[in-house]
């Protein structure tokens, strides 16, 4: 096991597919971890401090098929509450600044498919989500997604003016193991 500081462009790297297995938990997260997660970013972008986002665990995934995007393929084991939460948060944030390119290259295997791959418990919401092109909320008809409205919650309360991009893309750290 091969344990190391990494920031996200380490995990998020234009080559990795990084996927949600079909037997994780759905997405839980509410609003006070986004809201945390909000004030963080803030945080770090205001004090260009390192932020620590915690543990990424990843194995080994499926093979490589010719017809592949990507290079390499993880299967994510602990830590995708965090990496869904903060692809939401990069998604709104990219929108509000109209720098969706830098998303798409950051976040997107090849500039076209995402990097992470959900199973099927929340596949369908996260898509849509990631689908957006405007910064406005996203219709959630009941039951209702987490996803979807942590992508709401940020529409509504992310100031695009206390954030920067590439300070948050170069301090935030997880443990990748």
């Amino acid at each position: 096991m091969d344990a190391h500081k990494a920031l996200i462009q380490d995990i998020f790297n234009n080559g990795t597919l990084i996927e949600v297995p079909f037997f994780q938990r759905s997405y839980v997260w509410k609003e006070d971890l986004w809201q945390r997660l909000l004030d963080d970013m803030e945080f770090a972008a205001r004090t260009c401090k390192p932020h620590f986002f915690g543990s990424i665990i990843l194995k080994a995934g499926r093979k490589r098929k010719q017809d592949d995007l990507f290079a390499v393929c993880k299967t994510v084991v602990d830590g995708q509450q965090r990496l869904t939460t903060f692809l939401i948060f990069m998604k709104v944030l990219c929108l509000k600044t109209g720098q969706t390119t830098m998303f798409d290259l950051q976040f997107k295997l090849m500039g076209q498919r995402l990097a992470l791959c959900h199973g099927k418990n929340d596949f369908a919401a996260f898509e849509k989500a990631m689908a957006s092109t405007k910064a406005e909320a996203i219709d959630n008809p009941a039951p209702g997604s987490k996803m979807i409205e942590a992508f709401n919650f940020y529409v509504d309360n992310l100031d695009e003016t206390k954030l920067d991009i590439m300070t948050i893309m170069t301090n935030t750290q997880f443990v990748k193991i």
